[in-house]
């Protein structure tokens, strides 16, 4: 008798290849994951690039109303500060009549920070510990600058309590004296105050350094986090504030040191966090004959710090910065930092990520279609 053959089917995996499938199903999860969190980036990158584009074409529009681009506040010298900000203002406005000196400028400025009257006009602002301060022109940075001259001075308080309205003032509709205040706009604020020359979205306006004077944040900010801020350097600031010299090297970059070199306390935590932030070159002479060749060499930079929250590299144990004080050359990546600029490097990893109004690319992109 035949006896019958008996066929051991098999079911089922052996764990040797249910491994193999785990392994490979993983690693398609991190090839997409990875895919999609690129497309996301990319998506965080584009909204920024439309946001710097806005807002030069704010500066740009400014310009057409009011003749040149607006100061950054960003040389060395306060001097050479009070009288950049009075030469504009005698131009952008020019039926103000609030003279062209350095007491000019702190006559204007005490006007500002005094009591409502009619002549002194009570901008102020809610400090860290819910006391209300007034504002100080002095204290107007790079970064600030760009929220002032497109949408005026911060809502200030009445008592303890902001005046109704917007976040930001504007300035007064009278062109005789746009920085005015009437006694009674703490009832009616907006009645004779300018339009915004740019839609500020509210809730990213910040004061990471306390001042009062507001920052304005990147779409892509961490949640949660203060982020670095757009920062604005206009033509006149960046080309003038060199030594052509090249016996030394001013610090033109954000944050910039206050009264004449000193470094703030607030200076040096922005530059701790966030690292400094400097306008790009185009071309740089090693040899010093000629310096400088600056990009967008007679109107304005917009930088912004990209999806890391990092210009570049932070500054050193000593909390100098006319030390930590670099020029990028654009688009090649090539850096030129140093108290003579005489030390060449490359972009960092800080870098590599940050975006300006020079290219719809972030700094690696551009160079790398440049290469």
């Amino acid at each position: 008798m035949m006896q019958r053959m008996h066929v051991r089917t098999r079911v089922g995996f052996t764990l040797i290849e249910m491994l193999i499938v785990i392994t490979i199903i993983g690693m398609l999860m991190a090839l997409s994951s990875f895919a999609v969190w690129k497309v996301i980036q990319s998506a965080k990158q584009a909204k920024i690039h439309v946001e710097i584009e806005q807002m030069a074409q704010s500066m740009v529009s400014y310009k057409q109303d009011r003749i040149q681009y607006p100061p950054c506040m960003g040389t060395i010298s306060i001097t050479d500060r009070k009288m950049g900000f009075l030469r504009h203002i005698s131009l952008a406005f020019a039926n103000a009549n609030y003279g062209t000196t350095a007491a000019n400028f702190d006559a204007l400025r005490n006007r500002i920070m005094t009591a409502t009257t009619p002549t002194n006009w009570n901008y102020n602002y809610q400090n860290a510990s819910g006391s209300v301060a007034q504002l100080d022109l002095h204290t107007l940075d790079q970064a600030e600058a760009l929220v002032f001259w497109l949408g005026g001075f911060p809502t200030p308080y009445k008592g303890t309590s902001p005046v109704a309205g917007r976040r930001l003032f504007g300035f007064h509709s009278d062109d005789d004296n746009p920085f005015k205040r009437d006694a009674f706009e703490g009832t009616t604020p907006l009645q004779f105050r300018t339009d915004l020359r740019y839609s500020f979205e509210e809730t990213r306006l910040v004061d990471n350094d306390g001042d009062g004077w507001l920052e304005y944040l990147p779409s892509a900010q961490r949640f949660g986090e203060a982020n670095a801020p757009f920062v604005y350097f206009d033509a006149d600031t960046y080309g003038l504030s060199t030594n052509t010299t090249a016996t030394a090297w001013l610090h033109y970059g954000y944050p910039r040191p206050d009264n004449n070199g000193t470094v703030s306390p607030a200076a040096k935590d922005l530059a701790s966090r966030y690292g400094i932030a400097s306008p790009m070159a185009t071309y740089m002479d090693a040899a010093k004959a000629n310096p400088v060749r600056w990009a967008k060499p007679t109107d304005f930079q917009i930088i912004c710090a990209g999806l890391d929250g990092l210009y570049c590299g932070g500054i050193d144990g000593s909390g100098t910065l006319s030390s930590q004080q670099r020029t990028p050359i654009f688009p090649n990546g090539v850096v030129f930092s140093g108290a003579k600029m005489d030390t060449q490097g490359y972009y960092t990893r800080e870098d590599l990520d940050n975006q300006t109004n020079l290219s719809s690319k972030t700094l690696e992109g551009a160079r790398g279609e440049a290469q």
